[in-house]
C-alpha cells in the first residue's frame, strides 16, 4: 500500500483500508480478506491511472453509504449492481423500551 499516490500522484498500488476491503468484498471484486491479496486483485482489474482515485472513492463511499453494520442500500448509487455479498437482509431496528414514570416497583410502593 502506498501513501505517495495522494501526495505526489504516483500510483504504486491500491490503498486497501477497512472500507476498501469491505466494499470490494460486498461487490464481489475479491474474495480475499488479506489487504495485500485484495490489493493484488484490484491492481489486476483496474487500470493503473485509476488506482489512487478508486481507493479514495471507496473510502468515502464506505464512510457515508456502505457502512459496516447498517449499509444504506436504499440510497446507494451502486444498488442495482451490488450483489450485497455478506450483507444481511434488513433487520428491524431494535428499540429500547423506556420505563414509564408512572410505573413503580413493589419496593417503591408505600404500604397503606
Amino acid at each position: 500500500m502506498s501513501s505517495s499516490g495522494t501526495a505526489f500522484g504516483i500510483a504504486s498500488g491500491v490503498v486497501v483500508d477497512t472500507h476498501v476491503s469491505r466494499i470490494t468484498q460486498r461487490l464481489g471484486l475479491t474474495a480475499e480478506r488479506d489487504a495485500v491479496k485484495i490489493e493484488r486483485d484490484l491492481m489486476a482489474e483496474l487500470p493503473k491511472r485509476e488506482w489512487i482515485d478508486f481507493s479514495h472513492e471507496l473510502i468515502h463511499h464506505g464512510r457515508r453509504i456502505c457502512i459496516a453494520r447498517r449499509p444504506k442500500c436504499d440510497v446507494c448509487p451502486l444498488d442495482e449492481l451490488c450483489p450485497r455479498i455478506g450483507v444481511e437482509a434488513s433487520r428491524p431496528v431494535r428499540r429500547v423500551k423506556k420505563k414509564s414514570s408512572a410505573t413503580t416497583t413493589r419496593s417503591q410502593r408505600v404500604p397503606t
